[in-house]
Formats: C-alpha cells, structure tokens, sequence
C-alpha cells in the first residue's frame, strides 16, 4: 500500500496495526488455519493446540501436506513430528496413505535427515514463531514495506514494525530476533500473500 501519509504517521498506524494483530492472536479466540483456539503465545497450550492443529489442516488437501512436508524438510522439527504421528496413523489402520506423505515416509526410511537450523528447534514456541512471521507478512503487504530493512534506506521494515509492536504488547523481542524467525522460513511460505494463510488474523 502506498499512501501520501509523512512516513513517521505510517511507521505509527503499522505499528497500531501489528499491535492489534498480536493482541487477537494472544487473546484465546484465534483459531489457527480455521480449527483450533488456542493462547499462541503460551508455550503448553501453544505446543498441544498447534500440533492438533496442523494435524487437522495438513488432511485437508493436497496443496496443505506439500506445504507441511516442505516444513519439515526446512527443518522445523515440530512439523517433522507431525508427519511421523500421521504416518504411524496411516500404517496402524493400514490404510495408503498421501502420495506425497508416502514420499515423505520413504525418506525417512532410507535415512534421509534435514539439518535443523537456528531457530526451527523451539517446538514449545512454534506457533508463536509462526504468527510473528504471519504478522511480519501482513505488515509488508498492507503497508508496502520490505519484510527486512534495507541498509541503504532509513525507512522501517515489517520486522522493525512488529518488534516495535512486540515491545508494546509486553513480549519484547529484538528487530535481530524478528528478523532471524522471518529469514527461517522457507522460501515458499515467505512468497505467499499473509490471506492465503491466516483470513482471520
């Protein structure tokens, strides 16, 4: 979005924006991708609500469990442990499973392993992770602003913006932080607009 607002009235309205998002998310009444409520920000009921679900959602169709396996090929180990419960589902039922959970399945027989990077082993704070990086999207696309900041330029970036908000909402988190959770998503997720994601956010 671009506006002919002076840019310290926009980096105001962004941070109120992101500030409202982080709010509704911590209040209970969220339901993540439309089946689950949950305190995202509260690590147990973050960790039991999350994985039910991902489980749920990842069913729902083809486009979902390419997305999952993706994950946690990126290294994000919560979404690794849901795949193994699913496939263990399909195999005690002995039902056939999803062309592409089968594929998965495979690698994980023949031993294949994916390095878990920086920031994509905290399962107890995934959901959290996930809506900052959600917010960060949102940010960027309603206020037309780069998800990082660009060195040469002093204007502010989606994960200034969200840290600001963060620090606000009493969850204070560094600019560096933020950014390091965007920058561990996978490519796919970070291309996609906030609205295919999360339409009640």
């Amino acid at each position: 979005m671009t506006t002919g607002l002076p840019a310290t009235l926009v980096e105001a309205e962004a941070v109120d924006y992101a500030c409202q998002r982080i709010a509704f998310a911590r209040s209970g009444k969220l339901k993540l991708w439309g089946v689950v409520p949950g305190a995202w920000f509260e690590k147990g009921d973050s960790q039991r609500a999350y994985r039910l679900a991902m489980c749920e959602w990842v069913l729902r169709d083809a486009t979902n469990l390419m997305a999952a396996v993706e994950h946690a090929r990126a290294g994000f180990e919560l979404w690794e442990k849901c795949l193994r419960e699913l496939i263990l589902d399909y195999q005690n039922r002995g039902e056939k499973m999803p062309t592409y959970l089968a594929a998965y399945a495979m690698e994980l027989t023949s031993g294949i392993r994916y390095s878990r990077k920086a920031g994509r082993r905290r399962s107890a704070d995934a959901a959290r992770d996930l809506i900052i990086c959600h917010v960060v999207s949102m940010v960027a696309e309603r206020f037309g602003l780069r998800p990082t900041r660009n060195p040469a330029s002093r204007r502010p970036s989606a994960c200034s913006i969200v840290a600001a908000a963060l620090g606000l909402e009493g969850l204070a988190m560094s600019e560096a932080n933020v950014v390091q959770l965007w920058k561990a998503q996978p490519d796919h997720r970070k291309n996609r607009r906030w609205s295919e994601w999360f339409g009640g956010l």
